[in-house]
This record gives C-alpha cells, structure tokens and sequence, in this order.
C-alpha cells in the first residue's frame, strides 16, 4: 500500500525519520470505494537533499491523484510521457528547483523523487486511491486495508499510531452494519466507522452487512459507466466436478496457520461431493503433488488426504505460487466441466503480473477461490487470482476460523459459472469495457465492470448475454444517471478504474505494439493513472538552494526489491535507486527466506526420497518443471513418507467434552456416522436403540418402518445425534460444516424415506444436555 518508515542516508549512515501524521478517510459505495491518504513527513536536516518516496503500485489499487505540499508550496505533478518527463525533472532540479518525478521502477513499485527538498521543510504527501471490495456471502461484503510498513532492513512492522486516523463512511441505504478486526466505532446514524487505536494492527478488515441481497446496477457519469453484475439465476442439479487444493506450505506459515490449514484441508475433503476427482498441492519455493492427477473421491483416496491433512508441516521453504499453478493447468482435465481450484497463502510475490497472467489464460476451463492467511497475505494477489477466473476471495486472521471463510466457497464452486459475457448498451455501440475480456462470473458472488463510450454519453439500459450451466441467459440493467444518488462521493474514481484496469491490459502483452503504447500513455494522462510508459512530473515556482546529492528512502509496507547481488538464477534484476558509489544492500529489504537458508539436500525433503523440485523464488514462467507426484502413505520405499519414529505422538480421542474436529473425524466419507458410543460420550446421551430416542407418533412409526426397511440402524440414530449435536452447540459455525450437512442429509434421505429428517433432528436435540 501506500505507507512507509522514512530514513535518510547522510555520511553512509541511516538516519530515522517519523511521519508526523497520518490520515485516512473512504467512502463505500456499492463495490467500489476510494480513500484520500495523507502522509506528513518533516525534513528535518540543515541543506537540500534528492528524497525518494517509494510504495507499492498493488495489483488491486488504483492510484489517480496526487499532491506534494512542501512548506507552503503545492505541487501538483501531472503525467507526462516518460523521457519527457524526466528531461523535464533533470532541467528544473539542476536549476535548483524543487521537482517531482514519479515512476514505475519495477517489481510493483512506485518511486516519486522529490529533488531539492528544502532544509527543515515539511513535506505532506496526498493520495487519492481506489479499488473495488469483494462479495464473501450474499449477505456480506469487505475489504481489506493494509496498515504494516517495512523498514530499511527488512524487518516487518505495524505502522506507526500517533497522529493516526482512520474512518470509512459506508452507503446507508444498501449496508446496515459495518466491524472491524481492530478496536473501532460504528455509527448507526451516518453509517460509518472510525479505528479507535491499531494496538498492532497489521491490516484493517472492514466487513459490512447488506440489508438486501446485492442487485445488478449501472451508474454513469458522462461518457463513463461502472456496472456491477450480480446474477440470480436458478441453481441447477450439481454435476461432478474436480477439485485442486493448493495449500502454502512456506515456512512462514509455521505455527498457527499451518494448523489452521490442517484443519481447514481436512474439513474441505470430507466436505467433497461424491463422484468428484481432487488432488492437493503444497507449495513453498518447490510443490509436491499428492496424486500424479486428480483421482476420484473415495474411502480410499481420501484417507490418503487426510492422512496428509493431519501432518501437513510448512517445511517448503520460499513463496512461488507461479509454477504449481502452472504444472496443474497443464495437466488434462477429468471432464468437460470447469475445474476449481482452492488457494490458501499467507505470503506475498514478486511476480503478480506474471501469475495473473497465467491465471487469466486459463480462465476459461479453470476457477481459482483464494483465501488469504495472516498478516502478510498480498490483497492484489489473492483478489487479482479470483476475479481473473470467476472465483471468490476471503481473508482470514489468526483468530479467525479458515474453515468457517472457505467451505462457503466449496459450495459456491458446485454452481457453474455465467461465461461468454457480453454487454451492449442502448444506442451505443462505440464503447470500451474494462476488464476485457469479461471473466467469469460466479452466480453467488459479483463483478464490476467499467464502460467509457468514445462517442456520446451512457446512458439508457445496458444488455447482458452470457451462457449459464446448458443455457443461455440474458439481464437487462437500467441506467442510473446523473450525480443526485449514491454514487455521487465516488464519481471522480470512476475513469481511473476503467484506465487502471486498461492499462494493466497494456502492460501484460508480451510485445507491446507502437500503436498500443501511445494508447496506453494517451489514456494514461487522460486519467491520470501512472503507467509503465509515463511518468510524474512537477516543478516548484522558485528555485532553492544548490542540491546536495544525498538520498532519503520512505519504505513502504511491501519490501523495496532484494539486492542486485542477490544469486542471479534466483532474483530478477533489482532497481537501483542509490547514486552509483553507493552499496546496493544499504537500500534493499532483507532477502526472501529462501536465500538466506542453504538448499536441502533431496534425501532429507519430506514424502520422497526422488530428487526434489527446487523453485527459486522468481522462477520464470514456463521454465520446466518435475513434479514430485505419486506420493503415497504406505512402506514402498521410493514413495513413502519418512518414518515416523520422532514424530510427535498423536493425542488419544477424548469424547468427554463436545468439540466440532473431533465430531468431524467420526464422519464417514459417504456422509455417515457410525461410531455410536463415542457419538453418545460426546452428547451425554445413552442411546442404544430407536426407543431411546422417545419419538412422538406418528414419527416414531414413520422412522420405525424405515429403519427396518434399511436394515441400518446404528447409523441412522448415530447421524442423527450427531447432526443435532453441530446445530446444538456449532450453530455459530455452521458455514464450517454445512457442506458435512448436505452429504449426512443426503445419506438420511436414502434410508429414511418418506421422514421428516429436520423433524427429528429437532427431536434429539433437545434430548441433548447443556455442557
């Protein structure tokens, strides 16, 4: 994001700088919201000095305006093709003005020079940003604001709280709450809300309540439109579908993300449909797949997940998510339908464009649903991987249930996806559509989509064509015009996130033409949306004094790029931003954990004793891979785990005392439970028979006949007790294990037809005691 420390380097020694003052205030209206930011840094030495300010231009956020205040002089850059810019930037600074020049610099950095800066001046830095929120249910939506910096020596921290504010204002009529993983204040009044202290906050999760269910919506300004698309289609039968896991298991995700993915992995294959095929991946700096391919969901499969599930350790080193993607892409799908994958990471790449890239290539037969873990977790990366394919996106804290974010989405991936999407509007036929082509679009989630006309203006309806499941399906939206409504706070962000998305378009094609180029810098200046082939560029009124050429460098919250000497085959080329007698090392963050480690040897790597796949952290697309697949849990010597001779004892089952994991374990893959004693411990009950479970008539006579048909009677009542067991005491997790539901329910419907199961879940529950 947007924030940094400050040091400044005089003598070749760092020198700590503070910023004074920090204030955010957003605005949410639908799916989109904007923030103006305003950073307040004192420059505090005796003589003028080159400063560069420098943050990460994230995937997901959008840039279009900015200001420097020095003393009391505003400066307003304004963008520029790039070598004209610069030659501007170097003519004024050598006259002695105070100059600004802002660029890409590579690796999803933004640097804005700031030549000149007079001695002991205070220097403000505003920002006006925005980016779209994410639809997590049908009820909810959030985003996700970082608030941790890095400082010159790579070390991660949360931002500094003095002199901080931070305050969202949300649209009163579509939200009727809105809360925060950090201590803040709601006011039902305004809809709004303010942080009360970060107490070490690293991000601010803001999650807000719909009234109703989010609808389909056009709002133009002008020649501009932005569009959100949510449909509500019927839902069709559930067809068989296959399921990638690919879990991180880098070794930042030790400790308590680690276990929450075991659990998380084991919950999501005893959720699988029957009939289904799955595989999971773990990934670090190398990937191991479990299965060559997927195979299909059965008792014997899945014991093999499981057995994986619960020894799952983050031992695979860096972060490169790039290669298992693109190794499992490759691999042919188990039918014609689209194949869902499953992403869970707490870490950040450098290589985002790279891998949206891949991921927006194979959007067409493949639906990625990512959630990020922790603090670290990169919002451009794992939003960017889901709204490229049509998939949905969380975030989950350490406190938070992974579980309780994720199975919401296995459901969601059983629905097809509303594909082929064009959109016309009214009388216009000379428009462009931001992103394009349109991805996928999930039918329980939402997109949005930005229309400038290159004509007149938008307005009318806007016609929406698509294929959903065997058919085709058709929305019509009306066109809300004007400034009197909601949108109205934001209307200024609308342009720029239509360029932003357009010019991303620009600066993933391999070889760019001329022609899109000067498009891409015309509707960069346009917009006033940086891109790769412009740059910033503002000059003061009066010169200052004679510069000196010492630098000072605001670390944003992404680490500054790993040093040029970093090993070759492992690193892409860094930025250079010191003069060139200048130690490269003295502005870099610290090096990606895997270069600071030595290499493993491959007899001591985990599951095979085969040579590893070794992925250094910038591993280039379409470098070839060996998979490390096939692997199994039995004694063949060249496919089995290593022994367990010093591996922690596993705790004895304790049924004393109800909890959901240990409920959970009991199920059966096809949906059952069997286990009647260690079902009755955990319920307090002692349930033997039928006749145990007192039911009324004519129920009782009902059940009865339809035990004696099945021929099952343990089972059945063991079900039972357990489903009323998860609504009795797991009620306020039930997205956790309503996916565990569905199969049990659909196991019952098969042995007690012509029941009312709900009925007499109903029943047990309230045989069961409070513990």
């Amino acid at each position: 994001m947007v924030f940094g420390s400050c040091c400044i380097l005089v003598d070749n020694k760092f020198k700590s700088m503070t910023a004074k003052a920090m204030r955010i205030s957003g605005t949410q209206r639908n799916l989109i919201a904007r923030f103006d930011v305003e950073q307040v840094f004192e420059h505090s030495e005796a003589e003028p000095k080159e400063v560069s300010y420098v943050f990460p231009n994230d995937m997901k956020i959008c840039i279009y305006d900015t200001t420097f205040i020095v003393g009391t002089e505003v400066i307003k850059p304004k963008l520029q093709a790039k070598e004209t810019a610069k030659a501007t930037y170097d003519e004024a600074v050598e006259k002695g003005h105070t100059a600004v020049f802002g660029t890409n610099i590579g690796h999803g950095l933004t640097e804005f020079k700031l030549g000149n800066l007079p001695a002991n001046t205070e220097c403000k830095v505003q920002l006006k940003i925005a980016f779209s929120c994410q639809l997590t249910t049908s009820s909810s939506m959030f985003l996700k604001f970082p608030l941790d910096v890095y400082s010159p020596n790579g070390s991660k921290h949360c931002i500094d709280s003095t002199n901080f504010s931070l305050s969202l204002n949300c649209d009163k009529s579509q939200i009727s709450k809105v809360s925060c993983n950090i201590p803040s204040t709601f006011s039902e009044d305004n809809c709004s809300i303010a942080v009360d202290k970060l107490e070490n906050a690293t991000s601010a999760i803001f999650t807000m309540e719909l009234k109703d269910k989010l609808e389909n919506s056009a709002f133009s300004i002008g020649k501009d439109c932005v569009l959100v698309i949510s449909p509500d289609f019927e839902i069709p039968e559930t067809k068989n579908n296959e399921f990638i896991f690919i879990i991180d298991c880098s070794g930042s995700m030790s400790g308590t993300s680690i276990q929450q993915a075991r659990e998380c992995l084991e919950i999501f294959i005893r959720s699988l449909p029957e009939n289904s095929y799955f595989n999971i991946i773990r990934f670090g700096s190398r990937f191991q797949s479990l299965f060559e391919s997927s195979v299909q969901y059965n008792e014997e499969t899945a014991e093999k997940a499981l057995e994986l599930a619960q020894n799952m350790k983050a031992d695979l080193g860096g972060t490169n998510i790039y290669s298992p993607l693109e190794s499992a892409f490759k691999n042919a799908r188990k039918s014609n339908l689209q194949r869902q994958f499953f992403i869970l990471t707490d870490g950040e790449v450098h290589n985002v464009s790279e891998i949206l890239n891949l991921v927006t290539e194979n959007s067409k037969e493949n639906r990625c649903y990512t959630i990020g873990i922790g603090r670290g977790a990169d919002a451009g990366l794992v939003e960017g991987i889901a709204t490229s394919s049509g998939g949905k996106c969380d975030f989950v804290g350490n406190s938070e249930s992974l579980s309780n974010k994720v199975i919401p989405q296995l459901e969601s991936s059983l629905l097809p996806s509303f594909i082929n999407v064009e959109i016309h509007v009214e009388g216009n036929d000379n428009i462009e559509i931001s992103p394009f082509p349109i991805p996928s679009i999930n039918p329980k989630g939402a997109t949005t989509v930005f229309i400038h006309s290159q004509d007149s203006d938008i307005q009318g309806n806007v016609l929406i064509n698509g294929s959903y499941g065997d058919g085709n399906e058709e929305i019509i939206i009306s066109i809300d015009e004007g400034n009197e409504n909601s949108y109205n706070e934001i209307k200024d962000a609308i342009l720029p996130l239509y360029s932003f998305h357009q010019l991303q378009k620009y600066e993933r094609m391999r070889n760019i033409s001329d022609q899109d180029k000067e498009k891409a810098i015309s509707l960069s200046i346009s917009s006033g949306v940086l891109c790769n082939y412009t740059a910033y560029v503002g000059v003061s009124k009066e010169p200052v004094a004679t510069p000196v050429e010492h630098h000072a460098m605001f670390f944003s919250r992404r680490a500054a790029p790993v040093p040029c000497c970093a090993p070759a085959p492992c690193c892409a080329p860094a930025p250079c931003f010191a003069p060139a007698p200048a130690p490269m090392m003295c502005f870099c963050a610290a090096p990606p954990m895997e270069l600071k480690k030595k290499k493993k040897k491959s007899a001591d790597l985990m599951f095979c004793k085969a040579p590893s796949v070794d992925l250094c952290c910038a591993a280039q697309p379409n470098t070839e891979q060996q998979m490390i697949s096939g692997l199994s849990f039995q004694a063949a010597p060249a496919k089995a785990m290593p022994s367990n001779e010093n591996a922690e004892p596993k705790p004895q089952a304790n049924y004393d005392k109800y909890e959901l994991m240990t409920l959970i374990k009991l199920q059966k893959i096809s949906g059952y439970w069997q286990d009647l004693d260690a079902v009755n411990q955990l319920s307090k009950l002692h349930v033997k028979s039928l006749n145990d479970l007192n039911l009324t008539e004519p129920l009782n006579t009902r059940v009865t006949q339809a035990i004696k048909d099945a021929n099952d009677e343990n089972p059945i009542i063991c079900t039972l007790i357990a489903l009323a067991l998860l609504h009795k005491f797991s009620n306020d997790v039930k997205n956790s294990w309503m996916m565990l539901e569905t199969k049990a329910l659909k196991w019952l419907s098969g042995k007690l037809e012509n029941v009312d199961i709900q009925a007499v879940i109903v029943h047990v529950e309230s045989l069961i005691p409070t513990q």
